[in-house]
C-alpha cells in the first residue's frame, strides 16, 4: 500500500533531547527559503521548507513543522484564509517520492490539548504535524511546505530590536520512539522594527492647576514600540492658551523614540486636552490627546494609574507561547516612559511545577528583578514593585514586595494561601 500522510494543525508544542539513534545519522535533512534574511516587523512573506527522507521512517512516524513563535505572527490554517480572519497563513504541500508511487495526503485539523513535558525555550500555541500511514517513507521522498504570507511580527515593549529573532522549527519522531529530534540546517531570521506608524501622548488625567506634571510623548510603531527610527518633530498643543507648554519636541535614536516633558503646567480649571501630531516621516499624519481634569486645590485622594500584573523572559508563558524577550528593567522603563505610568510591578511566576516540568524565575532571576525595581525606583514619582506570581490552591496569587525582602519561594506543588502569608510572615507583604 503507499504510504499516506496525515496532516494536524494542533495547539502545542513540547521538545525533548535528541535521540541516541538520530545522533548517529539524520533521519531528515531540510533547507529553507529564504535562507537568510532580515525582515520588517509587520511585512507579509512567503516562506518554504523542503525536507528530504534520509531513513526509511516506519508507518506511525510523525514529522512536525513549527512556526515561528510570536503572538502578532500568522496562525497557520490548511484552509484559504477568510477575509474575516487576516491573522491567518495558509499552508500548503507537495510530496515527491524518489520512485513513481500513488500516494495520497489525509488532511485533518484537531486541537491539541495535552500538555505533557518537556517545557522549552520554543513551545508556540501552533505546529503542523505529518504522520505517516499506509506504508514507510523511503530515503529520497521529500515534502515542500509552504506558509503564504505570513505576517511577521515582534515583541512589545522592549528597547533592543537587535535581540528580536525568529525561527522555524522541523522534528521527527519515528514510530516507536517517544522523543522528538530536531532537524539541523534551518535559518535564524532577523526581525526590524517597522517604521513609526502614530505619534502617542500620555498624561495624568488629574492635576492642580498651576502645580508642574510629566507628560509623556513618543513615535510608537504598528506593535505599540516606540520607534528609535523616529527622527523629527512632534508639535504639541493645549486648549489652555495660559499653559506652559512647548510647541514641538524633537524626537529621535538618542531618545529611543520617546520624550518626557517635565513642568508642563495648566492655569484654566476644568477639563483640557493636550494634543500631539506629527506629517514626514510618517507614512500618514497622524495625532493624539490626552484629557486632562484640572482642580483647583488637591483632592483628598489622588488617581494614580500603574500595572500591577505583567509577564516577561522570566516567566515560561510569556517566553515561550508569546515569544517576548522583555527583561524586568524593559517593563518598568515601559510603563514609566512610554506609557507614563505611575507604578508598576514586575510579577513573573516563581513556582516550578513538576508535573509540568516548567522553570520559572530562579533566585538569580529574582534577585534580577529586584535589582531592576531599585534602579528604576523613583521615589515620589514612580513606584517600581518588586513582585512574583505565586501558584496557591486558591488559584495563581500575586505577592508585592513593600520592602527589601529577600524571601523566595517556589514549591513542586500548589499551596494553600495560609501556607503562602506563613512563609511570608515576617516580611512586609500584600497578597
Amino acid at each position: 500500500m503507499a504510504p499516506s500522510l496525515v496532516v494536524a494543525y494542533v495547539g502545542a508544542v513540547f521538545l525533548s533531547p535528541l535521540s541516541a539513534q538520530a545522533a548517529d545519522a539524520p533521519w531528515l535533512t531540510a533547507t529553507m527559503d529564504p535562507a537568510s534574511g532580515s525582515f520588517v516587523a509587520g511585512s507579509r512573506h512567503d516562506f518554504k521548507l523542503t525536507w528530504e527522507v534520509k531513513r526509511p521512517l516506519p508507518v506511525g512516524s510523525e514529522i512536525r513543522v513549527i512556526p515561528p513563535v510570536r503572538r502578532m505572527w500568522s496562525l497557520p490554517t490548511l484552509d484559504a484564509p477568510k477575509p474575516d480572519q487576516p491573522g491567518q497563513a495558509q499552508v500548503t504541500y507537495r510530496l515527491r517520492f524518489a520512485e513513481r508511487q500513488t500516494a495520497k495526503l489525509d488532511v485533518t485539523v484537531e486541537q491539541y490539548t495535552d500538555r505533557g513535558p518537556p517545557y522549552t525555550e520554543r513551545d508556540p500555541f501552533r505546529q503542523v504535524v505529518f504522520r505517516v500511514q499506509g506504508d514507510e517513507l523511503r530515503p529520497g521522498d521529500a515534502l515542500e511546505v509552504k506558509f503564504h504570507q505570513n505576517r511577521v511580527a515582534t515583541d512589545t515593549a522592549h528597547r533592543d530590536p537587535a535581540r528580536d529573532t525568529a525561527f522555524f522549527t522541523l522534528q521527527v519522531k519515528p514510530a516507536g520512539e517517544t522523543r522528538w529530534t530536531d532537524v539541523a540546517g534551518l535559518p535564524t531570521y532577523r526581525l526590524l522594527k517597522p517604521p513609526a506608524a502614530r505619534v502617542q501622548v500620555r498624561a495624568p488625567s488629574q492635576v492642580v492647576k498651576g502645580e508642574p506634571f510629566v507628560i509623556s510623548v513618543s513615535a510608537i510603531d504598528p506593535f505599540n514600540n516606540p520607534t528609535p527610527e523616529f527622527a523629527g518633530a512632534i508639535r504639541l498643543e493645549c486648549d489652555d492658551a495660559a499653559a506652559t507648554l512647548p510647541s514641538k519636541v524633537e524626537v529621535s535614536k538618542t531618545t529611543h523614540g520617546v520624550v518626557r516633558v517635565e513642568n508642563v503646567v495648566l492655569r484654566q480649571t476644568g477639563q483640557r486636552r493636550i494634543t500631539v501630531s506629527a506629517g514626514e516621516p510618517l507614512a500618514e499624519p497622524s495625532s493624539d490627546s490626552a484629557l486632562v481634569h484640572v482642580l483647583d486645590a488637591p483632592p483628598a485622594l489622588r488617581i494614580f494609574w500603574g500595572e500591577l500584573h505583567n509577564h516577561g523572559a522570566l516567566s515560561f508563558d510569556a517566553r515561550n507561547w508569546g515569544g517576548t524577550t522583555m527583561r524586568p528593567v524593559d517593563m518598568f522603563w515601559y510603563g514609566r516612559h512610554v506609557q507614563n505610568l505611575d507604578f508598576v510591578a514586575v510579577t513573573d511566576h516563581s513556582m516550578h511545577s513538576a508535573k509540568l516540568q516548567q522553570q520559572n524565575m530562579t533566585e538569580a532571576e529574582f534577585k534580577e528583578t529586584q535589582a531592576a525595581a531599585k534602579e528604576m525606583n523613583d521615589p515620589g514619582r514612580f513606584v517600581a514593585f518588586t513582585a512574583c506570581e505565586q501558584r496557591c490552591a486558591r488559584g495563581d496569587t500575586n505577592v508585592y514586595f513593600l520592602g527589601d525582602s529577600e524571601a523566595f519561594y517556589m514549591k513542586d506543588k500548589p499551596i494553600s494561601i495560609q501556607d503562602l502569608w506563613q512563609f511570608y510572615r515576617a516580611a512586609p507583604i500584600v497578597t
